[in-house]
């Protein structure tokens, strides 16, 4: 019986090990920022506005994480080929996107005005995914109903706070203080509005507390009851809130 038991540990410390490996090769060792444009020149390489963007937008995060940027000119049958490829690999029609075209993190931005606007915050966010949480966002799978928030189980007998941010909102990182300092005393589920599905989770959220249009924004925080949008409320409203709460939190549904 004893050698049962061991081989059946032996058997499922092998099943873990044949996970953790089969995760870490599916998962890249880099971010990887695809730029798609279409350049006919034979004297110049057509990203001249890309790089300018990346060096002034990137510059002082570049450090943060590893990462690897791929410029594919697409007027080349090899890099239309790609192009399509990973197009369809993402779920999207090639035909329907306009280049330049940037692919972060499971995004896209098109347009050189676009791709320089939402740079900063898309190498964060891919990075956040990629080394923080260990995943990578896979467009097209849209979830609703209770599918929305299962990756976030919640422990029944602690005070749950549910907090959405932004990487590159100013407020967010005045309200930062005010979430760590909640860890240890309630149940902390922080949400980046601007990673995967969670836009479909914090409307979630907007429609279930009745969040009225001037106040869905972020920062804002959730409790069993009720909410605290943008930094002043939560100051002064979330801490006296939890000192009354009783544990227990049921996610909202989208259908």
């Amino acid at each position: 019986m004893q050698k049962r038991a061991v081989c059946l540990a032996c058997l499922l410390l092998s099943l873990c090990m044949a996970t953790a490996i089969a995760q870490e090769e599916t998962l890249p060792k880099n971010i990887e920022l695809y730029y798609f444009y279409d350049n006919l020149c034979a004297s110049c390489d057509g990203t001249e506005v890309f790089d300018a963007a990346a060096q002034t937008e990137l510059a002082d995060v570049r450090e943060l994480y590893p990462y690897d940027i791929y410029r594919i000119n697409v007027f080349k049958a090899e890099g239309k080929q790609r192009f399509e490829s990973l197009c369809a690999e993402m779920g999207m029609d090639s035909g329907t996107i306009t280049l330049p075209v940037l692919f972060a993190g499971g995004r896209v931005f098109q347009g050189d005005e676009t791709i320089k606007n939402n740079l900063r915050e898309a190498f964060l966010v891919a990075g956040e995914d990629l080394f923080i949480n260990e995943r990578i966002y896979t467009p097209g799978t849209k979830k609703t109903g209770s599918a929305l928030f299962e990756d976030y189980p919640v422990d029944p007998s602690a005070i749950t706070v549910v907090y959405f941010y932004r990487l590159v909102c100013e407020e967010c990182q005045q309200v930062a203080p005010i979430i760590d300092a909640l860890e240890g005393s309630a149940q902390v589920l922080r949400i980046n509005t601007r990673s995967g599905n969670n836009g479909e989770r914090i409307s979630a959220f907007f429609e279930a507390y009745q969040v009225p249009d001037e106040h869905r924004m972020v920062p804002i925080v959730f409790t069993a009851t009720e909410y605290f949008a943008g930094h002043e409320a939560i100051a002064a409203g979330l801490h006296a809130a939890l000192e009354n709460a009783e544990p227990g939190f049921v996610f909202p549904t989208a259908d």
